[in-house]
């Protein structure tokens, strides 16, 4: 069973850790480049100190391991997302249900923008962008993706909350089921 979640300040550390975990292929599809490790515990270290600006939400398999995260960087009225799903539990709909949630939790806080920059030749991220509507800018190799969020309604956010009391439920399910 995956689970869900959003990473307290506190846990932003192990997201570096996370990618420093993943393959050469999966981080330049992510990043666009092979990042080092240097520069993975720069950038989480900066991501750190302006927490006021991030957001993560987090799927993890039924032994507490990250499989998927998504990475939102906001400001102003807009918003960037980045989404890694590790490739043994890709073709799961993890990454589907990582840009729903990120972009409901966009929409709930008013911003008007959400943009993804992808790597061309990283189909499912492609597909994926396609599939929740994000207007696809091509230039080379790269791609910009973006979509005009409609405003927050009751509707919305009763979702939103109702998901996220369900994923405590299943996450607390899942950690009584793992202790025996």
């Amino acid at each position: 069973m995956i689970t869900y979640r959003h990473l307290y300040t506190f846990e932003y550390p192990k997201y570096a850790t996370y990618l420093k975990s993943l393959d050469e292929e999966t981080l330049r599809s992510f990043f666009g480049y092979i990042a080092k490790p240097e520069s993975i515990d720069m950038l989480v270290k900066k991501i750190h100190s302006e927490s006021h600006k991030h957001e993560f939400i987090v799927a993890s398999n039924e032994k507490s391991e990250w499989v998927g995260i998504t990475h939102i960087a906001h400001g102003g009225k807009e918003a960037e997302l980045g989404i890694i799903v590790r490739p043994e539990n890709r073709r799961q709909g993890i990454g589907n249900e990582l840009i729903g949630r990120a972009t409901m939790w966009c929409r709930n806080r008013q911003f008007l923008d959400v943009y993804m920059h992808c790597i061309s030749r990283n189909t499912a991220v492609m597909n994926l962008v396609k599939k929740h509507n994000l207007k696809i800018d091509r230039q080379y190799d790269e791609a910009d993706a973006r979509i005009t969020l409609p405003m927050p309604t009751f509707n919305s956010l009763t979702e939103e909350q109702v998901t996220r009391n369900m994923d405590w439920v299943r996450s607390a399910f899942a950690f009584t089921n793992s202790m025996g």
